[in-house]
């Protein structure tokens, strides 16, 4: 029967997972695999929190590190969630948030949360169907499951903050700047099993280009390549993401649009700027 591992997974396997920059395609070359899949949840009746997930990481970690996610309320917006390295000492409180199938078949997560998450003791079959199929199928760096806690439902879009190598998923409701120089692409990231208007998440890329104005032929950024991507370091690249200026007045782009110091995002950016940059 599968199982899933209880041990926090070392940086050096957390690392060989694919950059999201990689998997821009998998939502739609692999549609009939997640359909299998959405369908296997209703099939053993797991609960509606558990979701399949695009399996991508954003930064590299250190050893000892593991990334991991927490709500923090943002004055006016309510509980946004972050996600950032840490170094768990002993007994610390973390469960599993993202998981893939690793090369034993068993479940591993490879990104964690601050609160528990649905429970999937009783779901042994489950477990060892959803393991055959993904390593069958050869999905183990594609598609695997989210185990959302309940302190944040909400559809919502990530962003990166690669300067303190943190991703950011702001409410769906809250607006981003546009502009004619900048390419931007939605990528689903967790696919729930039956109603299409349950609350999503999307990973949303921008990259400013800088010689021509936006077009629709700009617009899908090309998945890169591992050797492309190489151990790339994000944090400068400054026309992708979240930028911040601390100098006062603080300054604020993504992709080198400005952020209105009035709006929302603006709002959202610079509280959890704060908290990972004291």
């Amino acid at each position: 029967m599968a199982a899933m591992e209880r041990t926090f997974l070392p940086a050096s396997i957390y690392n060989t997972l694919p950059n999201i920059r990689q998997v821009f395609d998998v939502p739609e070359d692999n549609k009939l695999d997640i359909a299998d899949l959405k369908d296997l949840l209703d099939k053993h009746g797991v609960s509606k929190q558990v979701r399949i997930k695009l399996i991508h990481i954003h930064f590299k970690l250190k050893d000892g590190e593991v990334f991991a996610a927490r709500d923090v309320q943002v004055p006016n917006i309510g509980p946004v969630k972050m996600m950032s390295p840490v170094v768990p000492n002993e007994g610390a409180q973390l469960y599993g948030y993202h998981y893939f199938v690793n090369d034993d078949g068993k479940l591993a997560a490879y990104e964690y949360m601050s609160a528990p998450g649905p429970s999937l003791a009783g779901h042994g079959a489950f477990l060892e169907e959803f393991c055959h199929i993904v390593k069958g199928r050869g999905l183990q760096h594609k598609l695997g499951l989210s185990l959302r806690s309940g302190e944040n439902m909400k559809s919502t879009r990530e962003l990166e903050f690669a300067a303190a190598r943190t991703c950011i998923d702001v409410p769906y409701d809250v607006e981003f700047p546009r502009s004619e120089y900048v390419a931007t692409h939605d990528t689903t990231t967790e696919f729930s099993r039956i109603d299409p208007e349950e609350p999503a998440t999307r990973h949303s890329h921008h990259k400013h280009c800088r010689h021509c104005k936006y077009s629709k032929a700009a617009r899908l950024p090309r998945p890169m390549s591992g050797t492309e991507l190489g151990d790339v370091n994000l944090a400068d690249e400054d026309d992708e993401g979240l930028n911040v200026s601390f100098d006062l007045p603080r300054k604020i782009d993504l992709a080198g649009m400005p952020v209105a110091p009035s709006s929302d995002l603006f709002g959202v950016v610079s509280y959890v700027a704060d908290i990972v940059c004291a």
